[in-house]
């Protein structure tokens, strides 16, 4: 058996638990004469590439030649893939049908059968044997070949950085990609140290397993195998002729099964590249690429004291990582909470492809009619090399009045401090409100019981039996939670105030600070945009404002 494509990367890899890959079988003919030969190739892909697998069935055909063996093996960026292509070469026996059965590899599939038709002569062209290293094994030692000769300069190894282009603007995505070429077996291959990009912000390109493998080149006449070893995607932060300093990497040739060799060093050339400034006017930050923008709310009609969800969303290619600030929105009569970031980014050869979303809550302070105004985006599309601004519409929103109650509703606090957007809400969480219910129940029922030994003063106006009684009915109604998480928040806080008052008349003791606690609580799940669901947070709030109301009693 002759190694025709040798592995250049023999890595070690943990053995997965469950086994990738695939097993097929192909043949270069369905129809041949009796006097030309087929050849079949069994392709074993990913894990199945370290199996073997015995030569099918055969009818009406004989093996004239083979197996020779493939083998590739490609190491990018951390993503290896692998594939082995065992070659046998076929002769039919007589005209008629031929077949060639099944082949079966443990673990996967057995392959499908394929047919052959047979006719009498030659149908198919004469082919010349092609060997893709010009006659050169270089893996013949590892397996103990005789060596067949040579071509003359046997045993080159060097490295190469090469650059998608030499000039771009600020912002521009530019690829390095790191290769080795050779014509000796490596066994490994590595950075003597990490690369370095002054001048430039560096994002790692992100692959798929075997969607990269070596190819044959000839180099002054001379063949190589080249594989590329790293890929990097970087956008220069600064103008002027920036240079990427040489890389070394350490080289590790194959000696045998049993052999030591020793490593050895090359480096690349420096590279410079031309930087040139966006055009005059660009605002600083500015996103380059292309791009296009979209906004939406997710209702445009609500009821005073209810919040508008508003989305700004970019999506294009290019360095949309940059971009960080928050675009400007301000809106008179309406409360505007910092927004949400959300993104889809992913880097590839070109750019950074994907989307990035801002969203807003806003809650406006008066019934009556609104408008979220018409947001500008601004960047510099290279294809068109101008700066390109788009607008978003503006969007209306009505707001009418709160539908009449028993219990008054609570009005959001003045402050500008930003909503927490809690993540154990964004995302399900393992469900502990019985637990937080039960402490809160504890501490509440401790604080209240503290609170009713002290004199009564003047803060204790409008708790009175009924009132508290009323509270404690609402609370309890099976209806509370039914609804949405903010007409649930509103009732709470109502029945809170019917009995201890407004904020401003709360008492600064412990019962004061379990009140404003609630409340907080309740402003948040009233305005907090509807990311998950609140279920378990409402009944924890609810419980925590019975037990306070309960302890009076």
């Amino acid at each position: 058996m002759r190694l025709i494509l040798a592995t250049l990367f023999l890595l070690t890899a943990h053995i997965a638990a469950a086994q990738s890959g695939s097993v097929r079988t192909e043949v270069d003919a369905r129809k041949i004469g009796t006097d030309d030969v087929a050849t079949l190739s069994i392709v074993l892909d990913g894990d199945a590439a370290s199996l073997d697998a015995s030569l099918p069935t055969l009818r009406n055909l004989r093996i004239v030649g083979g197996p020779s063996t493939s083998t590739q093996i490609s190491f990018v960026n951390g993503s290896m893939s692998r594939q082995k292509v065992l070659s046998f070469v076929l002769k039919a026996e007589k005209t008629g049908s031929a077949e060639i059965g099944a082949v079966s590899v443990q673990g996967y599939p057995p392959t499908a059968p394929i047919s052959i038709d047979v006719v009498t002569g030659a149908i198919r062209p004469a082919q010349q044997p092609q060997d893709p290293f010009g006659g050169r094994d270089p893996f013949e030692e590892i397996f103990g070949r005789p060596r067949r000769p040579q071509p003359q300069n046997q045993g080159k190894l060097f490295v190469e950085a090469a650059l998608s282009r030499p000039a771009a603007r600020v912002g521009e995505p530019i690829l390095v990609t790191y290769y080795v070429y050779t014509q000796i077996s490596l066994s490994g291959v590595e950075f003597a140290e990490a690369p370095k990009y002054p001048g430039f912000w560096a994002e790692e390109i992100e692959r798929n397993r075997g969607d990269t493998s070596g190819e044959n080149i000839a180099v002054q006449g001379e063949p190589f195998l080249r594989y590329p070893v790293l890929e990097r995607l970087l956008f220069p932060t600064r103008t002027g002729v920036l240079e990427i300093p040489e890389a070394r990497l350490r080289l590790v040739p194959a000696a045998g099964a049993f052999g030591i060799a020793a490593p050895i060093e090359r480096s690349t050339k420096a590279l410079r590249v031309n930087v040139g400034a966006l055009p005059s006017g660009t605002p600083e930050g500015s996103a380059v690429g292309t791009y296009e923008i979209e906004s939406s709310v997710d209702r445009s009609a609500i009821t005073l004291g209810d919040a508008v969800t508003f989305r700004f969303k970019v999506k294009g290619r290019g360095n949309l990582k940059w971009v960080d600030a928050a675009p400007s929105l301000e809106i008179p009569g309406v409360r505007v909470f910092p927004p949400r970031v959300t993104s889809d980014l992913k880097t590839t050869r070109q750019g950074i492809e994907g989307s990035k979303t801002w969203e807003f809550v806003i809650v406006p302070e008066k019934e009556g009619a609104y408008e979220i105004p018409s947001i500008s985006f601004t960047s510099f599309d290279p294809a068109a090399q101008a700066l390109k601004a788009d607008r978003t519409n503006p969007v209306p929103i009505t707001v009418s009045a709160a539908a009449t109650t028993s219990v008054p509703a609570v009005s959001p606090r003045n402050t500008t401090a930003p909503v927490s957007l809690r993540a154990d809400l964004d995302t399900p969480q393992t469900d502990l409100s019985r637990a937080a219910g039960a402490v809160a129940l504890l501490a509440a029922a401790v604080q209240a019981w503290a609170w009713r030994r002290r004199p009564s003063t003047s803060t204790n106006h409008g708790r009175s039996k009924s009132a508290i009684a009323a509270a404690l009915a609402e609370l309890r109604s099976e209806s509370l939670l039914s609804g949405t998480k903010e007409r649930a928040a509103a009732r709470i806080a109502g029945c809170m105030e019917s009995v201890f008052g407004s904020r401003a008349e709360w008492p600064n003791d412990d019962t004061g600070d379990l009140l404003r606690s609630l409340s907080e609580d309740l402003e948040f799940l009233r305005f907090a945009p509807q990311l998950g669901s609140y279920d378990a947070k409402l009944k924890e709030v609810r419980d925590r404002a019975l037990a306070i109301l309960e302890a009076l009693q």
